[in-house]
């Protein structure tokens, strides 16, 4: 995927696999979402793992810059409801409406997640 960033504010793209077709016009709504992993580097490599099945269309790391993954015309990649595995978080019915951006914030301790067995 041939990714072109849609924020001047986004230093440079790392295009995910995660993502699909967006069931209305560009977002008119931002979701963030704090990680809990150990580092940026570490949630990049994640959110980019066609394993995981999830993304986000921005991440922001610890000292403030932005990673385009996904353009803003596609939904990012959110794993399905279920024991292990992460919910959506916008109010249902509007999933397609918006843009999830992904969060490292500085000096936040990671926390335990529980990985789901497959």
């Amino acid at each position: 995927m041939s990714l072109v960033p849609d924020s001047p504010l986004a230093r440079r793209v790392a295009p995910s696999p995660n993502h699909g077709e967006r069931r209305t016009g560009r977002p008119d709504m931002l979701v963030l979402h704090y990680t809990g992993m150990e580092s940026g580097a570490a949630a990049l490599a994640r959110l980019r793992d066609p394993l995981s099945e999830v993304s986000a269309h921005y991440l922001v790391f610890e000292d403030g810059g932005i990673v385009q993954m996904v353009p803003e015309v596609r939904r990012a990649g959110m794993r399905a409801r279920g024991p292990g595995r992460a919910r959506p978080t916008s109010t249902p019915g509007r999933s397609g409406s918006r843009s999830s951006t992904r969060v490292m914030p500085a000096g936040c301790r990671p926390t335990r997640t529980r990985r789901s067995k497959r």
